[in-house]
């Protein structure tokens, strides 16, 4: 404590008064972390706060945040208001109730007891060379043999686009087709959203869709400068295209990726074909983990087939494209909605 921080300067207990210092001294602030935040039991809250299935609290123990709340079995947990994977905050709310938190990162989820619901694209088939996460590669190496090889790659980050090109190249002596199809979303009511949600999105959707399109379509020109085309397919979806609540930043990105698709298509003719798929719900493990079955429910009544698309029966949609059979095919967005935008009913 600093020399002129003791406690008869800062406690007057005859008269019961105490220096306002106490509350802004950095020296007795330290010791406080020390000797009473990381020896005590420490009260973050009471069980009133949280009367029902879902509700949340979020209080402090010393310098963490931590989330008090009662899950879906009315049993009360508290745990670090933290995502295990780069450490942001999974709630930003004093109080309310909700069945997922989810990191404005990468959208990682948790559950009401604190688990690991959900990571975004986990499993998801990329059909190409890029990935941001070191064990997602190997569960795609594994889950697809015949895939020659993955590199991992922050589509964010322009340098490590480029320097992942570079190696796919080397490894596979050029780059064909590519399937754009990184990204992220996060259900926040468009109110609701922060500065720092708002560019992460972006920055993953569009802003990292650019970076790889460009350095892909850079080494295409080059490599088909005498004959053939080279392939650019990118992933839109139904919400660049129709309006969906709750979804206001990722759908600004995918119109966003609909409108670069149009105009690479015509600067880059006949050298390299560019088109889209805008598929409509698909049951991905990132749509799971931002629905209850409820939510699910009431999405398929709308869709006239009943049911969300198959990862699969997207990634065939692609597959065509990028075949010789769609060799005119370039400049055009691909819709795959079970019909759902055919009666105007995506934003219901």
């Amino acid at each position: 404590m600093a020399a002129n921080s003791d406690f008869d300067q800062l406690v007057d207990l005859k008269r019961g008064f105490i220096s306002r210092e106490i509350f802004v001294d950095a020296d007795i602030y330290r010791e406080e972390l020390d000797k009473v935040f990381t020896r005590t039991w420490l009260m973050v809250g009471h069980e009133s706060l949280i009367p029902n299935p879902g509700d949340f609290y979020t209080s402090r123990m010393g310098e963490e945040s931590v989330i008090l709340c009662r899950d879906k079995n009315s049993e009360i947990h508290v745990f670090l208001n933290s995502c295990r994977h780069r450490g942001m905050k999974v709630c930003r709310y004093e109080s309310g109730n909700t069945s997922l938190f989810t990191c404005p990162y990468h959208s990682w989820t948790y559950t009401t007891d604190g688990k690991l619901q959900g990571v975004p694209l986990y499993r998801s088939l990329y059909d190409g060379v890029l990935d941001r996460d070191a064990k997602a590669c190997e569960h795609i190496k594994h889950e697809l043999p015949q895939l020659g090889e993955s590199i991992i790659a922050d589509v964010t980050d322009l340098m490590q686009v480029e320097a992942a090109f570079a190696e796919a190249i080397r490894l596979m002596d050029g780059v064909d087709v590519l399937i754009n199809n990184a990204g992220i979303s996060i259900r926040h009511k468009f109110l609701d959203i922060t500065p720092e949600e708002w560019e992460r999105v972006l920055a993953v959707n569009l802003t990292g869709v650019f970076y790889v399109a460009q350095t892909a379509a850079r080494h295409m020109w080059e490599r088909y400068a005498e004959s053939g085309a080279g392939v650019i397919l990118q992933t839109a979806s139904t919400n660049g295209v129709m309006g969906y609540p709750y979804y206001a930043d990722y759908n600004a990105t995918k119109a966003g990726v609909i409108e670069l698709t149009r105009s690479m298509a015509l600067e880059l003719a006949p050298r390299v074909r560019v088109c889209a798929v805008a598929p409509g719900y698909v049951l991905t493990p990132m749509q799971r983990a931002e629905y209850s079955d409820a939510m699910l429910d009431e999405v398929n009544r709308k869709i006239p087939l009943g049911r969300h698309a198959k990862p699969e029966e997207i990634a065939a949609l692609f597959a065509y494209l990028a075949s010789d059979d769609a060799a005119y095919a370039t400049g055009h967005v691909f819709t795959m909605d079970g019909g759902e935008t055919a009666g105007g009913l995506a934003s219901r």
